[in-house]
């Protein structure tokens, strides 16, 4: 089975991050952050080359294509994880406005090698926060791809308590023979660390005393633009790089 695309896509308006390190952007590095498209990909992609992480859930857009003349079928999927402390070095939150509609496959992170499980919606068919993942996703179902046929996974992967790296295996049964097919991020782990925001900082201009650094950006100013803010202060005090 030939796998087209892995990569972390995030989904929704909340475009907070998290650093393990202290992050001080320059003037220069805010001005080229701010100048690109707020929430675009090509935002998320400059971040992420400067080692920034999901808080509680990555999303992965996960494409595998049939290769073989015969039917191959995916039968279970499961995460190969590493978890430890979550990371506290910067923290970043640039919330708009918006709801989340793509629903996949579910990794509670908080168990360890935790399998592809279902994720619980509500009656609108939106899921609940955190994420509230049942079963064994591939219990009664299969995946079965043809030559150059193709599947598209929404693998969600949630931690409330850990930063955790960790690779996507696949169970695939090819012909007569089972074989784990191990994914990960162009050589690469995946990773996500939980947030360590208390109930009155979410969502709100009460800087986060969790993180050494502190960038805000989006309705938390009145700009939009990021910007680093000064800790503890009830409004966010923009602070020269």
């Amino acid at each position: 089975m030939k796998v087209v695309v892995a990569r972390t896509e995030r989904v929704g308006d909340d475009w907070s991050w998290i650093f393990a390190e202290r992050v001080m952007f320059s003037r220069a590095e805010l001005r080229t952050l701010n100048k690109s498209v707020r929430g675009g990909r090509g935002q998320e992609e400059w971040l992420r080359a400067r080692g920034a992480v999901d808080p509680e859930v990555t999303t992965i857009k996960l494409v595998v294509r049939g290769d073989r003349d015969k039917r191959v079928r995916v039968t279970g999927m499961r995460a190969l994880s590493k978890c430890m402390a979550p990371l506290t070095g910067t923290y970043m939150s640039n919330i708009t406005a918006g709801e989340d509609t793509l629903i996949g496959v579910g990794l509670n992170l908080d168990r360890p090698n935790p399998r592809a499980q279902i994720i619980k919606l509500d009656s609108n068919g939106f899921p609940g926060w955190p994420l509230e993942m049942r079963g064994d996703y591939f219990a009664k179902k299969t995946v079965s791809l043809k030559h150059d046929e193709e599947a598209v996974f929404e693998v969600w992967a949630q931690t409330l308590k850990h930063y955790c790296e960790f690779r996507l295996e696949l169970t695939v049964v090819d012909g007569d023979r089972e074989v784990q097919q191990v994914i990960d991020d162009h050589g690469q782990p995946f990773r996500v660390s939980a947030d360590l925001l208390s109930e009155e900082e979410l969502g709100t201009t009460v800087i986060p005393h969790a993180y050494d650094v502190v960038y805000f950006g989006g309705i938390l100013t009145k700009t939009g633009n990021w910007a680093r803010v000064k800790p503890d202060q009830p409004e966010p005090n923009v602070i020269a790089p």
